[in-house]
């Protein structure tokens, strides 16, 4: 069977036979080109050792690799989370061969990941038009999703319908409901999810995202509901425990949140997220030693690795030694971050926040600017918690559209809406700074249990129960 029949067996997803047919292929002649179809076959099928024997093959060739090589080789490692690898390669790639369209649109999908939705978009864009038909709806389905990041989900509903053809997938679905929710077009989010439940997508994912939707509507119990029916039926649905976790934190539930990671853990010992999620959700239950022997773990279980999960278990331990003033540490580690991935926001806005200690706030605001082309509306939040004020009108415009884009939390941000509230102070706007502050406090109140009028019953039972 030649290559192109064996790439159609893949983008049909019948993995195990395309892999059959390549191994069988080697053992006829030997081919490089074979290798690297299999390695991507093998992450794909979930086989990441297999995948990365692969690779290791292709990386200890005696000869340089061409263009087309070289871009097949970054396929296996985008698809093993070696993203700034994978990246080196693509670049290599396109200075041998500067037209080479596949090299272009693999580059746009590891800068996709690391948050450059901008430079994304120019290498998906150059696919339209330099690709055949078969790859248009995944090329319109990811500059959907760079739109969708960058605030524009009318841009980004226009690309979504170019790419109906994959709608009985998974990926699509979770996109459309993300734009139709930036959209508040709840009708159309549901009826989505509708559909994917007709076209077979499994009911666990249709309901965490119905649970999604509702959040975003401040429906929070009848999230919670539509979840622990699917783990009725499936108990060890580790999504959903994850996500029950998430919506049980922003309701400041963290007695529940640390149950239902803790519960996942059981399922998956060895998922070293899992790890870093109860590294900090300890610190939110007020559990002293539980950040630091989760963050531990989550580091044990990564060690060797360079992938994303390994940079957020290093952030995850920075934050650990932060929050305990061990800031030379801390800084230690945010560093091992960064030279797994130079632009990775979470470690960059921590290297920026000790600074803040130390009283260098100079220094702390070099660091949250460096973050702004990656993450603007993260960067100018650091900013105004550091007292530096954006003068520009357009940036405190990016963070009103994000605070204001429904989320699991609900249909606002409080949090940007407090920095907003702060910064139009400090322009002396101080309506529109009422106006935000109001309404952060109006969102925080559906999250608190307090009430001052039983709250002063209480009071005054305790004085009348116990004397003086």
């Amino acid at each position: 069977m030649s290559i192109p029949q064996i790439k159609t067996l893949q983008q049909q997803g019948q993995f195990p036979e395309a892999i059959k047919i390549c191994i069988q292929a080697l053992e006829n002649q030997d081919s490089n080109e074979v290798r690297a179809l299999l390695g991507m076959l093998h992450a794909q099928n979930q086989e990441p050792d297999q995948a990365q024997l692969c690779l290791d093959q292709l990386l200890q060739l005696p000869e340089a690799p061409n263009a087309e090589l070289l871009t097949d080789i970054a396929g296996i490692q985008l698809l093993l989370g070696q993203t700034q690898a994978a990246l080196a390669q693509l670049n290599q790639a396109l200075i041998a061969q500067p037209d080479f369209t596949l090299a272009k649109v693999r580059r746009g999908l590891v800068l996709m990941q690391l948050g450059r939705f901008q430079a994304a978009m120019a290498d998906f864009e150059s696919g339209l038009s330099g690709l055949p038909e078969n790859y248009l709806a995944a090329l319109h389905s990811n500059l959907a999703r760079c739109h969708w990041h960058l605030g524009a989900a009318e841009t980004a509903l226009q690309h979504l319908k170019q790419a109906e053809s994959t709608k009985a997938t998974e990926a699509w679905l979770w996109l459309a409901v993300d734009i139709y929710i930036a959209l508040n077009d709840w009708a159309n989010a549901e009826a989505a999810i509708q559909e994917g439940l007709e076209n077979g997508i499994n009911e666990s994912q249709c309901l965490r995202l119905l649970a999604v939707v509702l959040a975003a509507q401040n429906k929070h119990d009848e999230a919670k509901h539509h979840l622990r029916k699917v783990l009725q039926k499936q108990p060890d649905d580790v999504a959903v425990l994850e996500q029950l976790a998430a919506l049980a934190s922003v309701r400041g539930h963290f007695g529940e949140a640390l149950h239902a990671i803790r519960t996942a853990l059981k399922v998956e010992p060895d998922n070293a997220g899992l790890w870093t999620q109860l590294s900090h959700l300890g610190k939110r239950a007020f559990d002293e030693n539980l950040p630091r022997q989760a963050a531990e773990r989550a580091l044990a279980l990564t060690e060797g690795k360079s992938d994303l999960a390994r940079a957020d278990a290093l952030t995850t331990m920075a934050a650990v030694y932060s929050d305990a003033a061990e800031w030379l540490a801390a800084q230690d580690y945010y560093q091992q971050a960064l030279g797994l991935f130079p632009d990775y926001v979470p470690a960059r806005l921590g290297l920026g926040h000790l600074p803040l200690q130390w009283g260098k706030i100079d220094e702390a605001v070099a660091e949250f600017e460096s973050v702004s082309a990656q993450h603007p509306v993260a960067a100018y939040g650091a900013l105004i918690s550091a007292r530096r004020f954006p003068d520009d009108l357009d940036a405190l415009k990016r963070i009103e559209a994000a605070a204001y884009r429904p989320s699991l939390q609900g249909p606002v941000a409080t949090g940007l809406l407090f920095d907003l509230a702060a910064a139009f102070e400090h322009r002396k706007d101080y309506a529109r700074a009422f106006h935000f502050a109001a309404e952060a406090n109006r969102a925080s109140r559906e999250f608190l249990s307090y009430y001052a009028a039983a709250h002063h019953q209480h009071c005054l039972a305790l004085k009348h129960s116990f004397s003086q």
